[in-house]
């Protein structure tokens, strides 16, 4: 069985690096494992991410961008490394900076794809009365850090209508739904920007969408928690909203790009959705 990986102390590993660096620039005694940072696969987030996280989620578009950044900061530090073991401890200083806007991207990352990563399928059992909605190239609109997230959304409506069907208890439903809500803020945020760097027309529109679907969440989750609902029917809504939501609203966006022939994997659309996680 494999052991549970504790993202935060991933986290802070990189973060006491960085403190460690700083403490070394400024004449302290900060201590460093070479090693580590010149391979990026040697330390513990990138033995995980090139060994348990390939085999789970190595078709995750978001799991190749968590990929791409760690190794990028490994670059970094160890360029950091060799200015300092040079004696240019200004250059050091600067790449230091750009190490720490970088890492910050990196920390966010991580907290939206420890998401993904707990929202992720587990073994298929059979639950009788319980058909999970399943994701097929038809709901792709092209733009890959998008369709990562809406993947994510689809398990976590199937996760959702395991517990139900399983008879979990109100609270684990609640929870359940919680995690569904923070997910869903996390993505329309997400898409939402990339609307506004285009200038996308129906904008105000798709907004509004948004938020009413944030509003119902909100609401049903606290109407499970006081015993008014037992997320039977959320289950179909989300599902039926969901595709619904992908095939035509998302697809007018998607479209009106196109037709600006505009590239969505590139440039900007991939920075926006790297950057804010």
């Amino acid at each position: 069985m494999a052991a549970i990986l504790d993202w935060e102390q991933l986290k802070m590993a990189h973060l006491v690096w960085r403190i460690n660096f700083r403490s070394l620039l400024n004449g302290g005694s900060g201590k460093l494992e070479d090693s580590k940072i010149k391979d990026h696969t040697q330390c513990d987030m990138g033995k995980w991410l090139h060994g348990e996280g390939r085999e789970k989620f190595g078709t995750n578009p978001m799991y190749h961008d968590l990929v791409e950044y760690h190794k990028i900061f490994h670059e970094m530090a160890t360029n950091a490394y060799q200015e300092y073991s040079a004696g240019n401890k200004d250059r050091a200083a600067v790449i230091l900076e750009k190490i720490t806007d970088h890492s910050n991207a990196l920390m966010a990352l991580i907290d939206q794809f420890k998401t993904v990563a707990k929202s992720a399928p587990v073994e298929e059992t059979k639950i009788a009365g319980f058909e999970p909605y399943v994701w097929t190239p038809a709901f792709e609109i092209g733009i890959s850090q998008i369709d990562g997230q809406h993947k994510s959304l689809v398990n976590l409506t199937n996760e959702l209508g395991q517990a139900v069907h399983l008879r979990r208890a109100n609270h684990m439903i609640s929870e359940v739904i919680y995690k569904l809500e923070d997910y869903t803020k996390t993505h329309f945020s997400a898409e939402e920007m990339l609307l506004e760097s285009i200038n996308y027309k129906g904008i105000s529109e798709h907004k509004q969408k948004h938020s009413d679907f944030i509003d119902y969440l909100s609401s049903y989750r606290l109407q499970v928690m006081n015993g008014q609902k037992n997320g039977m029917d959320l289950h179909d809504f989300l599902g039926k909203w969901l595709i619904n939501h992908i095939q035509v609203s998302d697809r007018d966006y998607v479209n009106e790009i196109n037709a600006r022939q505009q590239p969505v994997e590139a440039g900007l659309f991939s920075r926006l959705f790297r950057v804010f996680s």
